[in-house]
């Protein structure tokens, strides 16, 4: 905040731009400590002031700025504003640097994040947006690309959102595979990836009957032991992801009466 007040002081055009930087810098920090009106409030000053400076709103400056604020504006939970601002980065990118532009994808899939807000709930509009960025991702950037992998995994998160889970499990599934292959058994993603899929394949288990709901069951038992096996080398024991993961799977181990394994896991 110091460095801001003389940067703004000072008043030449190299103060004016650097201290539009640390106007933005600020804003992140505001928000990284949880302080988001007060992010928000940066960032539309900061808004007006680069287009004051750079003379557009299609400036990447500006363009990045307001990226953020939508962001911010989502936490605060001032959707429609969010919203506003989304469409408004949406028809900006896609004039002018087109609808396959990583960039113009990135503010699709944010879009698409807000419509699945649990108080905003418009997961058709949602999942419209996730599969059309999720295939022009794919035509641009490949199917294999880190960026169309976490657009899939998204979905399958709005397909299990959506009561939809023999949709999301293979797309997960999928994505699993393709992040084991490229990214590695023990990179983070990967590990990730294999949690979720167990936490999905032991909710459709809860849905399911008889053999179906112990292969289920099994597979999910599975992954869970995979993973913790693997989390545990990289973190130890005692790391936060390693206990929510005995945790899950002490549940599960529960469910189906295995009570000796499932106490073993709670203590």
């Amino acid at each position: 905040e110091d460095c801001l007040q003389r940067q703004q002081a000072n008043g030449s055009e190299d103060d004016i731009k650097d201290s539009l930087a640390t106007m933005s810098s600020l804003a992140t920090c505001y928000q990284s400590l949880g302080k988001y009106e007060q992010a928000r409030d940066m960032l539309q000053t900061c808004i007006q002031r680069q287009v004051d400076v750079f003379g557009t709103k299609s400036h990447h400056h500006v363009y990045a700025t307001t990226q953020n604020l939508a962001t911010v504006l989502d936490i605060c939970g001032e959707y429609d504003e969010s919203e506003k601002l989304y469409l408004e980065l949406l028809d900006t990118l896609t004039t002018e640097k087109g609808a396959d532009h990583p960039d113009t994808l990135r503010i699709m899939s944010n879009l698409s994040t807000l419509y699945q807000n649990p108080k905003v709930r418009r997961f058709e509009e949602a999942e419209k947006l996730l599969r059309q960025c999720i295939e022009r991702r794919s035509m641009v950037l490949g199917p294999d690309h880190l960026d169309t992998l976490h657009a899939r995994a998204a979905l399958s998160v709005l397909l299990e959102n959506t009561n939809r889970l023999e949709e999301a499990i293979p797309v997960l599934q999928d994505v699993y595979e393709r992040r084991r292959r490229i990214c590695g058994p023990e990179h983070p993603l990967t590990l990730q990836t294999m949690h979720n899929l167990a936490l999905q394949t032991r909710s459709r288990g809860y849905l399911a009957t008889g053999d179906e709901q112990l292969t289920l069951f099994e597979a999910a038992k599975s992954l869970f032991l995979d993973y913790i096996q693997a989390r545990s080398t990289l973190v130890g024991n005692q790391h936060p992801d390693v206990i929510v993961a005995k945790y899950n799977l002490a549940t599960l181990y529960d469910r189906q009466n295995q009570l000796e394994d499932a106490l073993a896991l709670y203590r």
